[in-house]
């Protein structure tokens, strides 16, 4: 990808970001589900594994990096808790 490409992508995530902001994690799904399918949609279909495989592992890559953008050095809070003891 160019960097101008780069940069392109990156606010459209930005803008994206903020009209899910304050959503639920059920209705960012949703729409991240929506906007994928299209876009895989627009694949030959026996391409669609191969293409959607490669941006899944793109996305684990990206993952942590927005993680320590978000959530600095310390990570995500929920990965820093103790999980709950069963109660049974």
């Amino acid at each position: 990808m160019k960097q101008s490409e780069i940069k392109l992508a990156l606010r459209m995530a930005n803008d994206l970001g903020w009209q899910l902001r304050g959503c639920g994690p059920g209705i960012q799904g949703a729409v991240l589900a929506e906007l994928v399918s299209r876009w895989l949609a627009g694949h030959r279909t026996e391409l669609r594994q191969q293409v959607l495989d490669q941006w899944v592992d793109l996305v684990w890559k990206l993952a942590p990096i927005n993680a320590s953008i978000m959530f600095g050095d310390a990570g995500h809070p929920g990965d820093r808790e103790p999980p709950a003891a069963d109660p049974h």
